[in-house]
């Protein structure tokens, strides 16, 4: 299973952010279940989680928005 987000990393600035998690099923089996991101203590997210099911080869976009609080460290999180 291969995950990654579309945008890959972003800009460096406070406030709401949306990007898209992709799950990509390279099995022979489906894959099913739900994924909770987790984000550092002070960001909000919404959804809290993802219901996924994907079929083989197949593979699964979810949309995520989150904010970032002014005073969020900056680096790679």
């Amino acid at each position: 299973m291969k995950t990654d987000f579309a945008a890959g990393k972003l800009t460096s600035e406070y406030g709401r952010h949306s990007d898209v998690l992709r799950i990509a099923n390279p099995f022979t089996v489906a894959l099913s279940g739900k994924v909770r991101p987790h984000f550092p203590r002070d960001w909000k997210a919404r959804p809290d989680a993802l219901e996924l099911q994907v079929r083989p080869g197949d593979s699964f976009d979810g949309s995520i928005v989150f904010d970032i609080p002014q005073g969020a460290a900056h680096g790679e999180h």
